[in-house]
């Protein structure tokens, strides 16, 4: 007769407990064919009892606003927060728990830029600069982490993984992913 391994030891470890950071320009969140897709990439995480989704959200870029050429897309970076209200619905019909949104305008003071030799001083450009890009990127990071931290605090527990996901980003299948598989 083989040897069988008592129950208790086929226990499957817990499911990690999975905080999503959404954070940057909602440039196309609002498509249907963007939101929609997450589920390929959230699916992959964790199950939707085990993930919550944490939103920081940027509404426009005064330098693409000024450029006359893009004024006319809303896919670009106009969206309203009643644009957006559809999409978190949609993500929350969907199954998903959003945890916290924070929806803000770049109004707010960009990161200065660094002093540095390299940058294009033309003023030809309507585009922030690749520095300015990735500081601002990064303080999108940090509010977006900010709302996990203060998440963590009122409810006293930790996530096992934090992941990010920019606003923007149309998942087109699965990924062979599995958090916490040895």
């Amino acid at each position: 007769r083989p040897h069988r391994a008592p129950a208790a030891s086929l226990r499957l470890p817990p499911a990690p407990k999975v905080a999503v950071c959404v954070a940057g320009m909602a440039r196309t969140i609002h498509l249907p064919v963007v939101h929609s897709s997450w589920g390929n990439f959230l699916g992959s995480l964790a199950p939707p009892d085990n993930r919550l989704l944490f939103m920081y959200l940027k509404l426009d870029d005064a330098k693409v606003a000024a450029d006359k050429q893009h004024t006319h897309d809303k896919s670009i970076s106009h969206n309203s927060r009643a644009e957006l209200e559809p999409a978190l619905q949609a993500l929350r019909d969907a199954g998903e728990t959003i945890a916290a949104v924070k929806i803000t305008s770049t109004d707010r003071q960009h990161p200065a830029n660094p002093s540095c030799p390299l940058l294009a001083t033309d003023g030809k450009t309507p585009y922030t600069t690749t520095p300015q890009h990735l500081l601002a990127s990064l303080d999108s990071l940090e509010q977006c982490f900010a709302l996990i931290e203060d998440y963590e605090t009122q409810h006293r527990m930790k996530f096992d993984v934090v992941a990010y996901q920019r606003p923007d980003l149309t998942w087109v299948r699965s990924l062979p992913l599995t958090i916490g598989s040895s």
